[in-house]
């Protein structure tokens, strides 16, 4: 007959092993951008991309193909990355500059992103992930 303790033991066992192999690679980013109610905005998305740091620690992002939308402010949507396991989205100015901008960025549940300040021409935000690669703040595109 089990006891409490044998079963106890056997339920953390059972649960540490359903964490050992859960499928940990990505399904979803979510992307919430917040700033002046109305503000036009041009967002970039991509999921065919190349990217690498070089000897500068700058990454680089070399775009193969990617999706461009004028749209105004509050914005949020969510994409799907199960077939390449990245992502990356640049935000910038349409017409004017956007002051109280704020640019967030979830991989599933986990937020990878949160940055805000004022949106300009010469300081668009910028996010790229890849799945197991880290990357430095420092993006430079190419498109």
């Amino acid at each position: 007959m089990w006891g409490g303790l044998q079963v106890a033991v056997l339920c953390i066992l059972a649960c540490a092993a359903c964490e050992l192999f859960a499928d940990g690679t990505p399904n979803e980013t979510r992307v919430v951008i917040d700033g002046e109610a109305g503000a036009l905005v041009r967002i970039v998305t991509s999921t065919e991309f190349v990217a690498g740091v070089n000897e500068n620690r700058v990454t680089r992002v070399v775009i193969l193909s990617s999706d461009t939308v004028m749209t105004t402010l509050p914005f949020q949507r969510t994409y799907g990355i199960t077939e390449n396991y990245q992502f990356f989205i640049e935000a910038s100015r349409a017409d004017a500059d956007v002051a109280g901008f704020r640019m967030q960025v979830y991989v599933d549940k986990d937020k990878e992103f949160d940055e805000g300040g004022k949106l300009t021409p010469e300081a668009p935000y910028r996010f790229v992930y890849q799945f197991n690669h880290l990357f430095t703040d420092a993006i430079e595109v190419v498109f």
